[in-house]
């Protein structure tokens, strides 16, 4: 029975890992689309965007002040400050789009977000 308790610890612990490595990476994804216009918006960079910003909300603590808490190695603020730059353009390109294209944007950005290890692939 012992045995079994320390195998669950153990898959905690690597669930947990996975997520914050996750994190860091979906982190470093959104850094990517800094300096992008609103003409190099496409579907996929939209979709990446978003899955990764979302991934980041739900399995990231912000302004953490644990000592526990692994920091994603970008500081927040220079994530907030890239979402208000991108969000207009974000909202302008999405504003465009047919019902169809909305609905696939969504569910990836749901696949992504939702995924205990961050689903990286978009």
């Amino acid at each position: 029975l012992q045995r079994l308790g320390d195998k669950s610890l153990s898959s905690k612990f690597y669930v947990q890992r996975k997520s914050i490595l996750s994190c860091i990476l979906h982190a470093h994804k959104v850094l990517l689309y800094r300096t992008y216009s609103e003409e190099d918006i496409t579907m996929s960079v939209v979709k990446t965007f978003l899955g990764s910003f979302i991934y980041l909300t739900t399995h990231h603590t912000f302004n953490s002040s644990k000592v526990n808490e692994e920091p994603l190695q970008i500081p927040d603020f220079e994530l907030y400050e890239l979402l208000q730059v991108q969000r207009s353009r974000l909202v302008r390109w999405l504003n465009n789009c047919r019902q169809g294209t909305l609905d696939d944007i969504m569910q990836t950005t749901l696949l992504v977000s939702s995924s205990s290890t961050g689903g990286l692939k978009p």
